[in-house]
């Protein structure tokens, strides 16, 4: 396997913020709230 940790780690988390963005269709957030959520939580994950 040619996979390193860190890149396993990496895409895990990505999946989990994912997941957490996707749980927000439950709540009765506007769409720009949403949005505004996705951009931060992309900003951050791209640190």
């Amino acid at each position: 396997m040619g996979m390193n940790l860190p890149l396993v780690i990496n895409v895990l988390v990505f999946v989990a913020l994912l997941l957490l963005l996707a749980q927000t269709r439950h709540k009765q957030w506007s769409l720009a709230k949403k949005v505004l959520v996705g951009l931060v939580v992309g900003v951050v994950f791209g640190l």
